[in-house]
């Protein structure tokens, strides 16, 4: 995964249409960023459905989806310019 999750939800929920799937691919246990996510996720108009682990063929070992739903819409301020949600996460 190339950011933490709150900073992918952030740049990407809000390109997702409500009833769409947004599919974050993290590492082999994310759980503690899942749960540290939540609230950025709810805030953006997403809920987290489902946490998957997956088979990698990689030299990194197992990997992990987290699927998101888009419940509602995400507030005209997100997403916030380029570089703030990775210095000031949600």
């Amino acid at each position: 995964a190339v950011a933490e999750m709150r900073v992918l939800a952030e740049y990407c929920l809000p390109l997702v249409r409500i009833g769409g799937f947004f599919v974050a691919a993290k590492g082999h246990d994310p759980k503690e960023e899942v749960q540290n996510a939540e609230n950025a996720v709810h805030m953006l108009g997403g809920s987290i459905l489902q946490i998957s682990p997956v088979d990698s063929h990689s030299p990194y070992g197992q990997r992990t989806t987290v699927v998101c739903r888009k419940d509602h819409f995400t507030p005209q301020k997100y997403p916030r310019e380029a570089g703030t949600p990775s210095k000031l996460p949600l």
